[in-house]
């Protein structure tokens, strides 16, 4: 099931762009998506994803099992009360995205973005799309969600270790200047 989580505040945002990793996880294309616990609409909206996949995953015992899986922190939702060591995170729920293939990044004007480009970067304010899906198996029952694309909103503080990119206007205008001698002794 497709979800789009608008607005909201990337973390190791990096990840989208190239394969890293992020604590204990392997190299993938992932980041966190940081939620502040009063947005309760995009809050509802989640639940709901993970709600319906369970349903089709499991019928009439997804209620339970949801709540056995919300219950050890399994859902898409995390605490980010509990990650103390990361700035940002308190007073905010965040969902770890993930994927093995490269998602879709473009800017505002829906022209892709790459690495290089400097646009990205861990605080910034994006929409994020990813696919909802229910996992079963040998690893134990959880809902997790594949990142598919995210689109660059605005600027934002970065997070501590992470610099906001400086925009062209940040620089002096070089154009009409016969040399640069005037700008080395500034």
């Amino acid at each position: 099931m497709k979800l789009v989580m608008n607005e909201v505040r990337v973390a190791f945002a990096r990840g989208l762009l190239q394969k890293e990793a992020i604590a204990d996880s392997k190299p993938a294309f992932q980041a966190r998506c940081l939620i502040p616990k009063t947005n309760t609409a995009l809050v509802a909206k989640i639940k709901e994803a993970e709600d319906e996949v369970a349903l089709e995953k499991w019928g009439v015992k997804a209620e339970n099992i949801m709540a056995s899986i919300r219950a050890n922190d399994d859902g898409l939702l995390k605490d980010g009360d509990k990650k103390t060591e990361l700035e940002g995170f308190a007073d905010h729920w965040f969902v770890n995205v993930k994927s093995d293939t490269r998602p879709t990044v473009v800017n505002p004007a829906r022209e892709p973005i790459v690495l290089d480009d400097g646009i990205v970067y861990s605080g910034c304010v994006m929409n994020v799309h990813v696919e909802v899906w229910a996992q079963d198996n040998k690893y134990g029952k959880k809902v997790n969600c594949q990142v598919t694309g995210a689109q660059f909103v605005r600027d934002a503080d970065a997070f501590t270790g992470s610099a906001t990119p400086d925009k062209p206007e940040d620089f002096a205008d070089l154009s009409a200047s016969d040399s640069g001698d005037d700008l080395i002794n500034g």
